[in-house]
Formats: structure tokens, C-alpha cells, sequence
């Protein structure tokens, strides 16, 4: 059976931010090298803009409040300025949010987020075996959510201080 993302705005049982044919359009008409996306079958592409959507509503303090109690995902929110002071449309999904699914869409199709990376995850910065040291500068650590992603997002929320720095131990807000 396929995955269908449901990217109805303000919906009851809406699990996506975008389709996959936003996807495509904000991944392939725009940005170079998305092999990751292009080589996906679209059932896959599906699951990773329902789980992009998923992460980012768990390891986002999102601004402003819900427009709806009835409505499943985070967004539409109301409160939100953008840079120039301006209200985000109450009513629809800000295009750096759609922007920011389908980046995270493309790097859960390239790899595996979720181990990236197991050492560090455990609270280790440092390991050593005989003679031999490695000590892992805090610059080169992954995080769940790539810098890049969060910048774009900067004016609709900030990440969690677990999601961000590559801590591996991501506490998501709901499952």
C-alpha cells in the first residue's frame, strides 16, 4: 500500500508539510545535487517528507501559537513575524518550512540521520586505546538537523538544545 503525504493545512490527520510533488518542485527545479531524491521511489520520498515533517515539529520550539486546537501538525501558526516585522500568513505553511521538509526529506533519503554519529552520542568527546587519542572537536560534531536547515528556519522557531551540537541523544517532544 503506498504512503500518501496528507499536507492539508490546519488538517485533523495532516502529516506532512508538503507533498511529494513539492518536493520535487522545491528540490529539483532549485538546488543542485539531490541524486538522494532523484533516485528514490516516490513511496520513498513520501516517507521521508512524513518523517522530515515529524522531526522537525519534535526538535523545533516553534513560535507563535497553533491556529487551531483541531489541526494535528504545528503549523499554520499564528504570531510569527518575519524579519521585516511582517505576520507569516496565518492561514498557510511559510515557504522556508516547506524549504526546510524537503531538505531534511533529501538528507534522510542520503543517509541515515538517526546514527550520525553513535560515538558521540554516548557523551563522549575523547577515546583512547593504548597509545592511540582521539579527541572530537565540538565544530565537527553532527547534528540531527543540519546547521543549514536550522538557519533557514530562523525566523519560525529554534532548535532544541538536544537536536542541535550532534548530542545523538535527540529527546523528541512527542511520538
Amino acid at each position: 500500500m503506498p504512503v500518501i503525504p496528507d499536507a492539508t493545512v490546519k488538517g485533523t490527520a495532516s502529516n506532512s508539510y508538503i507533498t511529494v510533488a513539492r518536493g520535487n518542485q522545491l528540490l529539483t527545479d532549485t538546488r543542485l545535487n539531490v541524486t538522494g531524491w532523484n533516485s528514490a521511489s516516490d513511496d520513498d520520498k513520501a516517507r521521508a517528507v512524513i518523517y522530515g515533517t515529524y522531526l522537525l515539529d519534535n526538535v523545533f520550539m516553534w513560535y507563535g501559537t497553533p491556529r487551531t486546537t483541531e489541526q494535528k501538525l504545528d503549523w499554520p501558526r499564528s504570531g510569527v513575524y518575519d524579519n521585516n516585522g511582517d505576520d507569516f500568513d496565518y492561514d498557510t505553511i511559510p515557504e522556508p518550512l516547506e524549504r526546510a521538509v524537503a531538505e531534511m526529506a533529501l538528507q534522510l533519503l542520503s543517509r541515515d540521520r538517526m546514527s550520525d554519529p553513535s560515538l558521540l552520542g554516548l557523551g563522549f568527546s575523547e577515546a583512547k586505546v593504548g597509545s592511540i587519542s582521539v579527541k572530537v572537536s565540538e565544530e565537527m560534531k553532527v547534528s540531527l538537523i543540519p546547521d543549514y536547515i536550522t538557519t533557514v528556519l530562523h525566523e519560525l522557531g529554534r532548535p532544541l538544545v538536544a537536536a542541535s551540537g550532534g548530542s545523538g541523544s535527540v529527546k523528541l517532544r512527542r511520538s
